[in-house]
């Protein structure tokens, strides 16, 4: 007999040992050697079942004893071996899933978790980290496409600002091959014929016998990011349309630079009055209103220093010396194009200038000598002086709406100017050059840096303040150079401004000084043009007869509201007449003047003015009489004048609010270090 799965079956056997069916046919009795029988499925052991041995109906006996299965009663088949097969299989995937994910994380971390790893020689135009490399390393760049760039125009900027233009033609270039030193870094800009523009990582060039294994010997691969987590640089092919102005605007300044030289003061030939030589004059501005720089406007000489041969100000004072121009930049063909050309305004004078007014939409102009203007037509007027320059030509206070700059302030600005159209074509999108965005302008770094800026300058110019023996006795005394510095807040809006005192050729008359040694100027930061307005300049404050006590007098805070006491004209026996200069609300320049004037039989008449309007003796003598006096209230209180004292002698000093010689030095210091801690 056999089961249906062809194994033969013992006679009493109740399962087939081959596939574990159970037998429809029983023996007559119970098996003493079948009572156990071993399960193939699982190995346990099990105990036969009396029962089976009776007739099952469900199962029949075929004509040849081929055993007819009841399925009912066929337990679940597997073989042994392949049981243990699979879970030998599923512990080798669990392996291999562990095995891989530690190979995964490894990769991330040695790629600093952003790509998969790739050559010791390759970087990214992405990489905040410089790229350490030798003077004869080979620097290969590569376009969005992951080709090799074969010509482009390279521009290297040092950490001095100074920048080296190179043309690349043969795809390569070496460190050495474009004047980058050792131990130094560089930034490098990248601008191909079809205007795509690459900024690198800094490139800091390593000595030779420097041994690192972050140093690129041999070769420097440099490609675009190959993710997307870079924002507009992903493929390192800055889409900031500023860059590439920046850079066109530079081709420009570059471009005039090299043909009529820098900026500069010159002097001409048998004449002490200077003038503005060279590209003197550069600046960015917004011409149509859009609240973005988008043009540039330049001032150059044309050439006075060699075609002179004669002096004077009728042939120097000629606005056909200079040439201004406008440029525009052309986003299709990457240029900057010659929007404008013509002369500066000039004066009857004989004084040369460049005058901009913005008006109320916010679109810029020149200032148009024919036509009948005022400041009241504008939103702010700005003047540069190019012709006269120099002490002898103070520049008047300007305005709220009006800014003065004289030649030497006109310099300043404009090398500021090019020093941030450097920073924006190196940093694309990624620096933001333009002041009105900085959220901390109001009392932050770039009030501070300013007023810095202008301290720096007027100490280059006037020297640093000292203290001076006077000659004429030992009880006398002056401070000479930038002497005194002090931040009040004049108008209440919560920025300070900057009161500066300078002098450089102190003049001691028989019996005092000359207040026109000195000068007082209060700058206020213009928060939407991110620049230095003058909002005050005079004379000191000067003691009268003898004018032995000179002094900046100011009120800082109290009742009073914050101002200062200055002369505009010096006064020598009353002519030409005496003014005395107050800053008051803030904002108002007060004038108070008498005259004195000779009549016909000899004998004196006395006129009495306040801002031009004459008044009665008695109503001036009475407001003069309390700006006048150092300390009003004969007290300490925030209510009294203050003075810092210029110059002075054993018997003019005494007030409870004087502060003189050292110990103005001493806080001039403290302001300045006051600033640099906050800049």
């Amino acid at each position: 007999m056999h089961c249906e799965c062809g194994e033969p079956i013992e006679p009493g056997q109740k399962f087939c040992i081959a596939c574990g069916r159970k037998t429809t046919v029983a023996s007559s009795g119970p098996d003493e050697n079948t009572s156990l029988l071993q399960n193939a499925v699982d190995g346990t052991v099990a105990v036969a079942d009396d029962s089976s041995a009776a007739p099952d109906d469900s199962a029949s006996t075929s004509t040849d004893d081929t055993i007819v299965p009841d399925d009912s009663l066929i337990p679940p088949h597997e073989a042994k071996g392949k049981r243990w097969r699979k879970v030998v299989i599923a512990i080798v995937v669990i392996l291999a899933l562990v095995l891989a994910g530690f190979a995964g994380f490894a990769l991330w971390g040695m790629n600093g978790g952003t790509r998969q790893a790739e050559g010791k020689d390759t970087v990214r135009y992405s990489d905040s980290k410089a790229s350490m490399v030798r003077k004869k390393t080979v620097i290969v760049l590569y376009d969005k496409d992951g080709k090799p760039l074969e010509q482009y125009e390279l521009k290297v900027m040092d950490a001095d600002g100074d920048v080296t233009t190179h043309s690349v033609k043969d795809g390569q270039f070496t460190p050495a091959e474009v004047g980058m030193k050792p131990n130094k870094q560089y930034e490098v800009v990248v601008k191909e014929p079809s205007g795509s523009v690459y900024s690198l990582p800094k490139t800091d060039v390593r000595p030779d016998d420097e041994t690192s294994n972050d140093i690129h010997d041999d070769k420097l691969d440099v490609k675009p990011s190959d993710n997307n987590d870079s924002g507009d640089h992903a493929d390192g092919s800055s889409t900031c349309a500023k860059q590439k102005m920046y850079l066109a605007f530079y081709d420009v300044i570059s471009s005039l630079q090299s043909k009529y030289g820098e900026g500069r003061v010159a002097t001409a030939s048998g004449d002490d009055d200077g003038y503005l030589q060279g590209l003197s004059i550069v600046l960015l501005v917004d011409a149509d209103g859009d609240g973005e720089d988008d043009e540039l406007i330049t001032v150059h000489d044309n050439e006075i220093d060699k075609s002179v041969k004669e002096s004077g100000w009728g042939w120097i004072g000629n606005p056909k010396n200079w040439t201004v121009q406008t440029w525009k930049y052309d986003a299709k063909s990457g240029k900057a194009s010659n929007a404008y050309r013509g002369e500066p305004q000039s004066s009857n004078g004989g004084f040369v200038f460049l005058d901009l007014v913005t008006d109320n939409d916010g679109s810029i102009a020149f200032w148009d000598n024919m036509k009948q203007m005022s400041e009241d037509d504008f939103k702010y007027m700005d003047y540069y002086r190019i012709f006269p320059v120099g002490d002898q030509y103070p520049m008047p206070s300007g305005s709220e709406k009006r800014t003065l700059s004289s030649g030497e302030e006109s310099l300043v600005k404009s090398q500021k100017t090019v020093v941030a159209i450097k920073q924006g074509m190196m940093a694309g999108c990624d620096t933001v050059s333009d002041a009105s965005n900085d959220s901390n302008r109001k009392n932050g770094k770039a009030v501070k840096s300013a007023f810095l800026d202008k301290i720096n300058e007027l100490q280059k110019r006037y020297g640093a303040g000292k203290v001076v023996s006077s000659g004429m006795d030992s009880g006398h005394g002056y401070m000479t150079g930038l002497c005194d510095v002090r931040l009040i807040d004049f108008d209440q809006d919560g920025t300070d401004e900057l009161v500066v005192v300078y002098s450089d050729r102190v003049k001691e008359e028989a019996k005092g000084y000359d207040p026109a040694s000195w000068r007082v100027e209060i700058w206020r930061y213009d928060q939407t043009r991110s620049i230095l307005n003058r909002v005050y300049s005079a004379q000191p404050a000067a003691e009268e007869p003898n004018h032995d006590l000179i002094s900046l007098t100011y009120a800082s805070g109290g009742e009073r509201m914050p101002q200062i006491l200055g002369r505009d004209t010096p006064s020598y026996d009353n002519e030409p007449p005496t003014e005395i200069v107050s800053l008051e609300d803030g904002m108002h320049q007060k004038e108070y003047r008498s005259q004195r004037l000779k009549e016909s039989d000899g004998s004196y008449t006395f006129k009495y003015y306040i801002d031009d309007t004459e008044v009665d003796s008695s109503v001036y003598l009475l407001q003069v009489s309390s700006l006048t006096r150092a300390d009003p209230n004969g007290d300490n209180s925030e209510n009294a004048y203050k003075r810092d004292v210029l110059a002075w002698n054993d018997t003019s000093l005494g007030f409870k609010n004087d502060v003189f010689g050292n110990d103005v030095l001493k806080q001039m210091q403290n302001t300045i270090n006051e600033l640099k801690a906050k800049s």
